[in-house]
């Protein structure tokens, strides 16, 4: 059986990890040109640390942020006023990491072309006339039933 994943980001590119570690035939295809390091620092808990280090990735994820021993709030004074262990240190097995979302999407696509070749579609595929994004707007102006209830008056909703 093949598998077709819609989307290459963090979801899409460990779905395909997972399922070709299990044996299955995984095509990934993406809607941009091409896969770009964007976003914003994520934390990465130790259950999703369990996955991405059973599909072989804790080394380079290690390398690419910073493990995170515990989290602390601060008042505007700078006094600690909460702090809880986070990770190894709160007695996980797996570490928490904090990493850029960017810089954990390129980690997986890199494994994902390795691992997949050809089968790592990571391009655009070829989406049939009508359907363009372009047109969406066009083909749905009319609000959907629920929105043009939430601009009507309360009378109205009868």
């Amino acid at each position: 059986m093949k598998i077709l994943i819609a989307g290459g980001g963090i979801g899409g590119l460990t779905a395909a990890l997972s399922l070709h570690k299990a044996g299955f035939e995984v095509a990934v295809y993406e809607s941009v040109k091409e896969l770009k390091p964007l976003g914003v620092g994520i934390n990465l808990l130790p259950h999703c640390v369990r996955v991405l280090t059973d599909l072989g990735l804790k080394e380079m994820l290690a390398g690419a942020s910073v493990e995170t021993s515990d989290l602390s709030y601060y008042n505007r004074q700078g006094q600690c006023y909460w702090t809880e262990p986070r990770g190894l240190s709160a007695g996980y097995k797996w570490p928490q990491f904090s990493i850029h979302r960017g810089a954990l999407q390129m980690i997986l696509l890199k494994m994902a072309r390795e691992r997949l070749g050809d089968d790592a579609r990571l391009e655009r595929p070829g989406i049939p006339p009508g359907n363009q994004p372009e047109e969406a707007h066009r083909r749905h102006r009319e609000p959907h039933r629920a929105q043009r209830r939430h601009h009507q008056r309360p009378e109205q909703w009868q």
